[in-house]
């Protein structure tokens, strides 16, 4: 099953949502340059947020332009709900048939 891309405001939880759109700023940073993305994660680190230069460093060192597998939404091939990530969209729908 191929994974499609999610948006990243269909993401549940508040940080997954900032996680994934500070990844899709560093994407679009690797396509058409520019460093947007870390000037907005150096300026939400000093104002006492999230540290999320993490996120954006991955990113510019995957750089190949294409979404990340790891920061950011995907969507579940069985249910189409979004997921951080590429295990948990995998992951999603599996974890009901353990309990079953």
């Amino acid at each position: 099953m191929r994974l499609k891309p999610a948006r990243y405001d269909e993401l549940y939880d508040a940080e997954e949502r900032l996680i994934a759109r500070m990844a899709a700023r560093a994407r679009l940073d690797t396509i058409w340059g520019g460093a947007a993305g870390l000037m907005y994660a150096e300026r939400l680190y000093r104002m006492g947020g999230t540290d999320l230069r993490y996120v954006v460093s991955d990113v510019y060192s995957a750089s190949t332009g294409n979404h990340h597998g790891a920061y950011e939404a995907w969507e579940c091939p069985e249910c189409g709900s979004a997921r951080l990530g590429t295990d948990d969209a995998y992951n999603c729908c599996n974890h009901e048939l353990e309990e079953a």
